[in-house]
């Protein structure tokens, strides 16, 4: 897993110089669903908790969704579907 400080990947970014995923190996079906599963466990907790309102998981072409978004009306690379945690 290729990691950078966020500040390095967006000028923007309000993560500072905290790591950010920016490259993963190909991996097995079962260790990307294991990758997810663990991503909505702590998605659920970061909501629970008050910290987040919403969380948008994806991972080699997998997506998973947590909590209430607003969706635009523009293009976007998710599916028209997605399954809900």
């Amino acid at each position: 897993v290729l990691r950078r400080p966020a500040n390095d990947v967006r000028d923007d970014s309000d993560l500072g110089d905290r790591l950010v995923t920016v490259g993963v190996p190909v991996l097995s079906a079962r260790d990307v669903d294991a990758a997810l599963d663990a991503g909505v466990r702590q998605a659920e907790h970061e909501i629970a908790a008050g910290r987040i309102v919403a969380a948008i998981l994806q991972l080699q072409g997998r997506v998973r969704v947590c909590g209430t978004i607003a969706v635009s009306a523009s293009p976007s690379p998710l599916p028209a579907t997605v399954p809900p945690c």
